[in-house]
């Protein structure tokens, strides 16, 4: 049986609630003799996704659990222990983040100022942590580098979502974090660049000024 390519993680449940989840997930999967394709087929999700809730990476969303129930047989398994599988290692009101990219079939961004997360190296990550740090005082800087981090596979992944940016000139521009980092951040857009589901584009700066182009950051998930 193909169970597909992330099947060979065995989990230490005793880490986390979600991890057990994805180990009940798992066992409850591979007792009803379905693969990862099969079931994400049948919850309409992407398998990579399916695959890391497994694997307790990310939570199962909620407005699924009854289906898998149903379909796996697990006589309320999931449902009645959602909220103690709500644990997640990114705290705070984004904790959710990294389930939408999953979830999302396309994701759209527009960057004034800074490269967008999901593009960005990990020196300049780490760059921009540290420079708005003062900004962004709801936990450690640690913390939030590191989860910025956990996200950049989803763009790595051939079935992730397709991912579309344009970018202000002025984000390329600002040396964040110094020459080197910023080389390497330019680099690593250029190998991104020719990937299939990675597009970018720059707003330069003699465009005309527009309401909705001037300042800050925008993002669209579907």
């Amino acid at each position: 049986m193909n169970r597909g390519r992330f099947s060979g993680k065995r989990l230490d449940t005793t880490l986390s609630a979600r991890a057990l989840y994805g180990a009940e997930l798992r066992y409850h999967r591979e007792r009803a003799g379905l693969s990862l394709v099969d079931l994400a087929a049948k919850l309409h999700i992407e398998m990579s996704f399916l695959a890391r809730i497994e694997q307790g990476e990310r939570r199962l969303p909620d407005e699924l659990t009854p289906a898998v129930d149903e379909l796996l047989d697990t006589g309320g398994f999931f449902e009645r222990n959602v909220e103690a599988a709500r644990s997640a290692p990114a705290p705070g009101r984004l904790a959710a983040l990294p389930e939408w990219e999953w979830l999302a079939t396309a994701i759209r961004e527009w960057d004034a100022a800074l490269v967008p997360g999901l593009l960005q190296t990990d020196a300049y990550a780490a760059a921009v942590t540290r420079t708005y740090a003062t900004l962004l005082a709801d936990r450690p800087t640690r913390h939030r580098w590191e989860a910025r981090l956990s996200r950049t596979p989803v763009l790595r992944d051939p079935l992730g979502p397709r991912y579309s940016a344009v970018l202000g000139e002025a984000a390329l521009l600002r040396p964040l974090g110094g020459a080197e980092v910023m080389a390497e951040q330019l680099r690593h857009l250029a190998e991104l660049v020719r990937r299939e589901r990675v597009t970018l584009r720059v707003l330069p700066l003699t465009a005309a000024p527009h309401p909705a182009a001037t300042d800050g950051a925008l993002r669209v998930m579907t």
